[in-house]
């Protein structure tokens, strides 16, 4: 007969039966904070982004966030309606999706994208997966690569920023331009400038 290992006999089954191993789905740390206070609290942070927008490209912007927040809204709303999961529209992860979407996009674009966006991001993204917090991409993302393999021309196209309200003095003249990819202004411009 073999000795027994350090840690095996009675003891050792006490301690395996005060601590089982418990298996499970995420999340595995809890926090006081909820997940519409987390979500109302990133749609705040946003504001400041949402007046810049609206500063910079005017109504445009306004547009674009209300139809990609309402469109999103609503296909939240539907999808947990058809899905009869738990939860609601008023955490807000909704209104967050569609804001992003909406600061993802080139203020040109049609209204109907951004909505459009915000429908397959809530349920290609999100809800294909099972829901709030159980997707594998962020939903937004996921909306703006839809728009990005459907129609290039528009998505890679960028508006020059001008200040709409006001004077913008110390905005002009511009000495660069920030964009989703610079090698696209290099591609319109027929190469490197020389210098």
């Amino acid at each position: 007969k073999m000795p027994k290992a350090e840690g095996e006999g009675k003891g050792a089954a006490k301690k395996q039966d005060q601590a089982p191993i418990i298996v499970g789905p995420a999340p595995h740390f809890f926090s006081p904070v909820s997940i519409p206070r987390m979500m109302w609290d990133v749609v705040l942070a946003l504001i400041p982004a949402f007046v810049a927008a609206i500063y910079f490209f005017g109504i445009q912007a306004f547009l674009h966030i209300f139809s990609a927040v309402l469109a999103a809204v609503v296909t939240e709303s539907v999808c947990l309606r058809v899905s009869r999961r738990p939860g609601s529209v008023r955490d807000g992860s909704a209104v967050v999706t569609g804001m992003l979407i909406a600061f993802c996009l080139p203020s040109q674009v049609p209204y109907w994208m951004s909505a459009l966006g915000a429908v397959v991001a809530i349920v290609v993204g999100k809800h294909v997966f099972g829901g709030l917090g159980q997707n594998i991409f962020n939903p937004a993302l996921v909306g703006r690569a839809f728009l990005l393999a459907s129609w290039p021309q528009l998505m890679t196209t960028w508006k020059k920023p001008v200040a709409v309200f006001g004077s913008a003095r110390w905005w002009n003249p511009m000495d660069s331009i920030t964009t989703a990819t610079p090698l696209a202004i290099i591609k319109q411009a027929g190469g490197f400038a020389e210098g």
